[in-house]
Formats: C-alpha cells, structure tokens, sequence
C-alpha cells in the first residue's frame, strides 16, 4: 500500500489516498466523490477478448456497491468498443495516456480530444512503465496532465515504483527526490468545483 505524500495532499487539495495493487489497478479515496476503482489492462486484450470480458463482468454490475465507480483503462485498440458496450452502465473508460499538444505530427500518440470523442472520463498518467520504458519524466507527466484537464479528463496520477522497487521496499520518490509539485506545476485549483483546472 502507498499512501500520497502529505504534498500530493497539498497538491490535489483534499484528502486522497493512492493504493497500488500489483500495478494494476489503483483505489482513490476521497470524502467529497465516489471511490474510484481503476483497472489498466496496460497491453492485454484485443478487442475480441475486451468483448468476451464485458459480457461476462455486466451481470456483477449490481453487486457494485452505490458508492464505487468503476473505471476500465484499456489500450487504446479497445477504447471504442468499450465505451460503446458500457455506456449507461457503471464502468467508465480510460485511456492510458494522452498527448500534450491537441494535434500534430506525433505519430502513434493521442489527444485529449480524440479521447474526450470517445466519451473517455479518465486518463493514466506517468504510470512506472511509461517512465521506465519511454522516458517520461516530471516535465512531460506535467504537460499531460494539463493536456488532460483542458480536454476535460480526470487524470489518475500514478505515483508509484516499479515492482522491482516495491520487493525491495524502494520507492521511486526515494530514489530520484521525486517531486509531486513539478508534477502539478502550473495547475489551478477550483474550490467550487473542487477540481483542477
């Protein structure tokens, strides 16, 4: 378990806490919303399998508590199939990442208003293996997650270590002074709405 720092608290500007289970899914506790219960698929199932599993995990829909909400974040591959097949029901869509320039010559990249399209909710960013295998750092999760906010995406900060760290009780904070204002540079926060902006 990973509890946020007391400056992603500051940061976020409420009270949330960051659970970790096996890098794959992420429960975000908050006293004002819902809790969020987000599953990434990362590169796992193609749009046959995405289909077969929705079929099976709709008629559990009714055992989900009121007060969950349920996120799916799938490869990209799958993101229409499944908003198409779950819309209506308790399960949002997510993406796992997002570009932070709305168009352009970024080949195999995707906007936020392609995603906002899609009718996507929710988008990952600066996952562990997007920073271990394609060099995000903090200046490009920042970037994604203004990219997000503007698009009018809920972004699902990841905070977390690599598995090799987590066995070795290392966190990636520890290990690179990890900062999560640089993270959350440059963005407001809304009282009102209690949301960033």
């Amino acid at each position: 378990m990973t509890i946020v720092s007391p400056a992603a608290k500051k940061l976020l500007g409420v009270r949330v806490y960051l659970y970790d289970l096996g890098c794959c899914a992420y429960i975000l506790r908050n006293p004002v919303r819902k809790v969020v219960i987000a599953g990434n698929w990362k590169m796992h199932k193609t749009q046959a399998e995405a289909a077969e599993f929705v079929q099976q995990l709709m008629p559990q829909l009714s055992e989900v508590p009121g007060d969950r909400e349920l996120v799916l974040c799938a490869p990209f591959t799958t993101l229409g199939l499944l908003t198409d097949k779950l819309r209506g029901s308790a399960v949002k869509v997510g993406a796992q990442n997002i570009h932070w320039e709305e168009s352009g010559a970024y080949t195999g990249e995707i906007s936020g208003p392609m995603l906002k399209e899609l009718g996507l909710q929710y988008v990952v960013i600066g996952h562990s293996e997007r920073r271990q295998y394609f060099g995000e750092t903090d200046e490009t999760v920042n970037a994604r997650l203004k990219a997000a906010q503007n698009a009018g995406l809920t972004p699902i900060l990841c905070v977390g270590e690599t598995k090799q760290q987590r066995d070795a009780n290392e966190t990636e904070a520890e290990r690179k002074g990890y900062s999560i204002q640089t993270l959350g540079a440059e963005l407001e926060y809304s009282e009102t709405s209690r949301e960033w902006l």
